[in-house]
């Protein structure tokens, strides 16, 4: 099931330390001009990060809202992204980014910088590709968003989990093949 009315449901799904960015979040949520509720999900490891980030949700106009909801089970994380317009994670750097993955598995579109694997994925049809030096590019995504009517956010669920699942079939095949050419016979005296 998807957000059911009109404001902009964002999940921030990450711990709360500086590489995963999450005050460049709370930096462009300061434009928005629609309402907004953004939902943070993630062990708030850092604390003087913490703090600073709260003086800037304090800063936030009277229409955009923000939940802290600490830890949760993988169930209620895959709730909150069913639940979201998008996921949205400004880092600086992952190796993999399991809650990218996880969001745009259940159809959730995501906004993220090139700093991660999932670049020419979220590219292809499953959310934004943000410039961590341009703030604007996450403003505009987001306003774009909150400018869809509900029909049309439903129609991106759907294109993002169909992206996704042709991505997963497509890697699967790959990762066979990889496996099969390691273990393939290889004619006498030649080297691999």
């Amino acid at each position: 099931s998807a957000p059911e009315n009109d404001a902009l449901s964002i999940a921030f799904v990450a711990r709360m330390v500086p590489i995963k960015n999450f005050e460049f979040l709370i930096g462009a949520a300061r434009y928005l001009t629609v309402p907004g509720r953004i939902v943070v999900a993630g062990v708030l490891e850092d604390q003087d990060y913490w703090n600073r980030c709260r003086k800037l949700i304090d800063e936030l106009p009277a229409h955009v809202s923000v939940e802290i909801l600490g830890h949760i089970d993988s169930a209620a994380v895959t709730d909150l992204l069913c639940r979201s317009d998008a996921m949205v994670l400004p880092t600086m750097g992952e190796n993999f980014g399991h809650a990218i993955a996880e969001a745009m598995s259940v159809g959730c579109p995501v906004l993220v910088p090139d700093t991660t694997p999932w670049t020419a994925v979220v590219a292809e049809g499953c959310g934004w590709v943000i410039d961590l030096h341009d703030p604007s590019t996450l403003s505009r995504a987001l306003q774009e968003l909150a400018a869809r009517p509900q029909s049309a956010r439903h129609a991106a669920r759907r294109q993002v989990a169909s992206r996704y699942a042709q991505w997963w079939s497509d890697s699967q095949v790959h990762q066979r093949s990889l496996f099969a050419a390691a273990f393939e016979p290889q004619p006498a005296g030649s080297t691999t």
